[in-house]
């Protein structure tokens, strides 16, 4: 047994070292692997719950578990409800299982941690078929798009992985980039969070 496995691991290890070249190509482009979903019509501030629901979208088609689930189309995350419900803003704190007068403002913004949170809560990611929002004239509400129903399709990753592009340099550099590309290329769309600096005259 020891032995067999050792040269699985072994095989694998020398798979990923002849299909990864030294540089990475000149271009990708994920939609040609068939790894990219359609683009959405972004409401209010919820481009990192787009951005996330996009890497979790990829993933299920690079993996075909959404099919292997009995999902037809697609992949389509609920955006609005990871944003609406993920436990940092005044419409609802995870942790108290109540609203919370003194949360961010709700559908401003958040990031992979709050994410985290949701999803550790067993609280989503969940289809957009399970909470319609994308389509609405408005983003629905709590009473139109509760918590829980026993209907939902909840989904959970069982890996979450953080890059960080730089390390030094007084406005940061590149110095890691090419292992984001290498992902990229490995498992689909990876979302991104950047921090902003804004002076009179120069924004970055």
């Amino acid at each position: 047994m020891f032995t067999k496995e050792f040269f699985v691991t072994l095989f694998v290890i020398i798979v990923c070292f002849i299909q990864i070249p030294a540089q990475p190509p000149a271009t990708y482009d994920l939609r040609t692997q068939g790894w990219v979903t359609p683009v959405k019509a972004q409401k209010s501030g919820t481009c990192w719950a787009h951005a996330t629901a996009s890497g979790l979208e990829s993933d299920l088609l690079r993996t075909g578990n959404w099919k292997n689930a009995g999902e037809t189309g697609d992949p389509n995350m609920a955006e609005y409800h990871l944003s609406l419900w993920m436990g940092f803003n005044k419409a609802w704190n995870g942790d108290f299982g109540a609203a919370n007068p003194d949360g961010q403002a709700t559908h401003n913004w958040g990031d992979f941690k709050m994410f985290c949170s949701y999803m550790s809560r067993l609280e989503g990611p969940i289809r957009e078929i399970d909470a319609p929002g994308d389509n609405a004239g408005s983003i629905p509400t709590q009473s139109q798009m509760p918590l829980f129903k026993d209907t939902y399709h909840r989904w959970y990753l069982q890996d979450l992985n953080w890059y960080y592009i730089d390390g030094d340099g007084s406005f940061g550099s590149l110095k890691y980039i090419d292992s984001i590309k290498y992902e990229v290329m490995r498992y689909g769309i990876c979302p991104t969070n950047s921090d902003s600096v804004i002076t009179p005259n120069l924004r970055y």
